[in-house]
């Protein structure tokens, strides 16, 4: 989805909330947040979100995805598996709508998830990330992992990436 597909789809979704009385929430992880939030990219497959009321936003969401022709599950919250405990200390809001507030957590947050997840098509939305967050060493992005994750959840795979982009830890 491009980014005017996405703030579309996001613009049907609130009016269909709107237009059921309910005031939604869809916080932006992943590819839609690197999109819209840090333009950082042009596209993404899906939009990884969490969202309340769930189920009130994921019926609206099959509407629009109808309407669309987007996929079923064009918004999903598959990602919530890496949310830290913690909250994300900001948050950009992106649209401000009756029925619907879009927001993207800081840079930060986002930049701890994706490397929490470490898949090879997340290095350049960790590369984006840590320029946007002036990161250079492998210790300081560890750093901000860690602010946002115990030490336990900090999986080798996430250190091997990390080195990578980063050289050595020291």
């Amino acid at each position: 989805m491009r980014r005017d597909e996405i703030e579309e789809a996001l613009r049907q979704l609130a009016e269909g909330l709107a237009a059921r009385g309910v005031q939604g929430e869809v916080m932006l992880v992943g590819g839609a947040a690197m999109c819209l939030a840090y333009s950082a990219r042009a596209m993404t497959r899906d939009v990884d979100a969490v969202f309340e009321p769930k189920a009130i936003i994921a019926d609206e969401a099959r509407r629009v995805a109808e309407r669309m022709g987007l996929a079923p599950d064009w918004l999903n919250d598959g990602a919530k598996g890496f949310l830290s405990a913690q909250p994300p200390a900001g948050r950009q809001v992106l649209l401000a709508l009756p029925g619907l507030l879009v927001w993207a957590p800081d840079p930060a947050y986002i930049f701890a998830m994706k490397c929490l997840a470490a898949r090879v098509e997340d290095r350049p939305d960790i590369e984006s990330l840590a320029t946007l967050l002036g990161l250079t060493t492998v210790d300081a992005a560890i750093a901000v992992v860690l602010r946002h994750y115990p030490t336990q959840r900090l999986l080798p795979k996430t250190r091997f990436l990390l080195e990578e982009l980063f050289g050595p830890w020291s």
